[in-house]
């Protein structure tokens, strides 16, 4: 069981598209199916199938439909003919609503208070593992298939009581008869310890509480006398049928059967027991063998002399024991001899037990020491268990084709018959769907990708995440759309969660295709777009920057020649000012020289003429 449950988990069932434009809608289908079957415990009873049929050759699981009636009584207030019209009005589960309380608060404003009782029928899914003991199918020399069986029963025991719910009526619920479980060997064996005979025990003593036996049985019958058979399911009661309370035409057998090891021809395959019943006998043999030999060993026959040994102290069984002797020990007593065989025993036991492992694989072996200690160690479980685990992969892999296969198939089969024109929801890859499955087509071709075992599953493991880290390495490349997407990138994650048993993908994951991811898209698009129109407007603006530098410098350029020739044309005018300016200094200088040379020729006539005066 411990190696067959992550192999079945990893298993995924898909439904085959009837065309190019059925592909999502066949997906859709399988995720639905796949869904609500976790939801409505399937897997539970899943196992106990897988259980009976590891153990004895066969496990059968019962789909059917059980209509869940509920009376919800609620009081209303309201005002109008109209009001009241809408609030009798039902919906698709409502088959009977009764008014059983009306008041008028207001008659002249139409206010009325209604209580009233709503009477709802709700189908509900239900999976039941049958006691391999209980099914009975008629016998077949070349069909393997349980829908094909021209005979199939379900033995159930049901109290008096819940007979009368089911409509028959008390008369003939107490004359139906009581179980007998002495005519099952199977029932009896599955009770162990715990069966008691006794219906008074069973039952209990009131006529309410005893249990009755009865069948379901669906059988092929030719009801009209034109030679072609039809399917009929029908409810009896008593080992000889003696009465039939219901029968119905039904086209499809509720029931699917599965098995490790598959008999061609045969619905009845074989199991653990089959495989290992001679192995078994023979180990209880060697066993019994070796621990009478121990018992010997431990406590064997002895020799005495009766007449200084008392009898009575060789016969204690106490350890170590006290014996009384009168004469010499070497006379008294004598033990006799006997032939250790224990290593023989040990020898024996391990060839039997590898024997057991080339029958039934990694199942037996991976369940030692030396398995749990292999598993410390990836690379070593892989190469020391991959051949063995080959046969844990064929039983894995019948099962999952018998037992999760028809179990989806017969599925969906259910949900388009019984649940047709209502409006189911489930959540599937991080969003909520919500399909009718009576709109569903028939499918008949199913998908299986079976689980790894421990080997092959490490193996792929570590592909995929070499295969994530070169997918992200292109993506990084700019080859989105072109060598890889997102999307892949998502399949290959997902098929690694799933690969290391870690959940569903959607617990960790967002799948690009869900709306969450869209909007998330649509919103990096959006920013992606705002970003590159602000990248652009800086780069105009860059631009026109750079244009008025450009403008700038050629405007300084202008203006410095400008300044350079005014600076010339100053510079020369200054140059000729100062020449001027000397000229006129040189001019002014001779005057002057001129004017003082005058007066000092006019002071010298003056003195000469004073001197002269006197």
């Amino acid at each position: 069981m411990a190696q067959l449950f992550d192999v079945v988990e990893t298993t995924t069932c898909s439904f085959q598209p009837d065309h190019e434009d059925d592909e999502d809608q066949a997906q859709l289908e399988s995720d639905f199916v796949a869904r609500f079957l976790e939801q409505n415990d399937f897997y539970r009873e899943f196992w106990g199938a897988v259980w009976d049929a590891l153990l004895i050759g066969n496990g059968w699981l019962k789909i059917y439909v059980e209509t869940i009636t509920e009376v919800i009584e609620s009081t209303h207030e309201g005002g109008g003919a109209q009001a009241l019209e809408q609030l009798l009005t039902g919906d698709d589960n409502q088959i009977d609503i009764e008014v059983t309380a009306f008041n008028w608060l207001d008659k002249k404003a139409e206010l009325w208070r209604a209580t009233i009782e709503r009477t709802i029928e709700t189908p509900k899914m239900r999976f039941e593992c049958i006691a391999p003991e209980y099914i009975m199918f008629s016998p077949s020399l070349s069909q393997f298939d349980i829908q094909t069986c021209r005979f199939v029963a379900e033995r159930k025991l049901y109290t008096v009581s819940e007979l009368i719910d089911m409509g028959v009526p008390k008369d003939e619920a107490l004359a139906t008869p009581s179980h007998q479980d002495e005519y099952w060997a199977g029932a009896v064996s599955r009770e162990g310890e715990f069966y008691e005979s006794s219906d008074k025990h069973v039952g209990g003593d009131q006529d309410a509480t005893h249990l009755k036996e009865c069948y379901h049985i669906w059988i092929q019958l030719d009801v009209n006398g034109n030679g072609q058979w039809e399917k009929y399911s029908a409810f009896v009661a008593g080992r000889d049928g003696s009465k039939l309370f219901d029968l119905t035409p039904e086209p499809t057998t509720p029931i699917i059967t599965g098995s490790p090891i598959i008999i061609p021809h045969r619905i009845q395959g074989q199991g653990m027991y089959d495989l290992m019943e001679d192995i078994a006998l023979s180990k209880t043999g060697v066993l019994r063998n070796y621990l009478d030999n121990l018992s010997v060993a431990n406590q064997g026959g002895l020799v005495f002399n009766k007449q200084t040994i008392t009898k009575e102290h060789l016969l204690s069984g106490r350890v170590n024991r006290v014996v009384a002797n009168n004469g010499p020990v070497s006379d008294a007593v004598m033990g006799l001899p006997n032939t250790d065989i224990g290593a023989i025993c040990i020898q024996g036991l391990n060839y039997l037990d590898e024997v057991g492992t080339k029958r039934a694989g990694a199942a037996l072996d991976l369940s030692s020491a030396e398995g749990q200690i292999a598993k410390s160690s990836a690379l070593a479980a892989a190469g020391e268990f991959a051949n063995k685990e080959a046969m844990s992969g064929y039983f894995c892999a019948n099962l999952v084709n018998t037992l999760l296969r028809d179990s989806y198939l017969l599925a969906h089969q259910t949900l388009r018959n019984n649940f047709a024109g209502r409006q189911l929801q489930a959540k599937i890859n991080g969003k909520w769907v919500t399909t009718d499955p009576g709109q569903w087509p028939e499918r008949a071709a199913i998908e299986i990708n079976r689980g790894l075992t421990t080997s092959e599953k490490m193996r792929r493991s570590n592909k995929l995440q070499e295969l994530l880290g070169m997918q992200n390495a292109w993506l990084g490349q700019g080859a989105d759309g072109v060598l890889s997407s997102v999307k892949k990138v998502y399949n290959t994650a997902s098929d690694w969660i799933r690969m290391n048993s870690l959940g569903q993908p959607e617990e960790y994951l967002i799948d690009p295709d869900s709306e969450q991811a869209m909007q998330a898209a649509d919103a990096h698009a959006q920013q992606k777009s705002q970003m590159n129109q602000q990248m652009q407007l800086q780069q105009a603006q860059m631009m026109a920057f750079q244009r008025d530098i450009e403008e700038l410098k050629a405007k300084n350029s202008l203006l410095e020649k400008l300044i350079d020739t005014e600076w010339k044309y100053f510079d020369t005018q200054v140059e000729a000012g100062l020449k001027t300016a000397d000229m006129q200094l040189g001019v002014m200088q001779n005057a002057a020289g001129e004017i003082q040379q005058g007066e000092e020729q006019r002071g010298n006539g003056q003195g000469r003429r004073r001197r002269r005066a006197n």
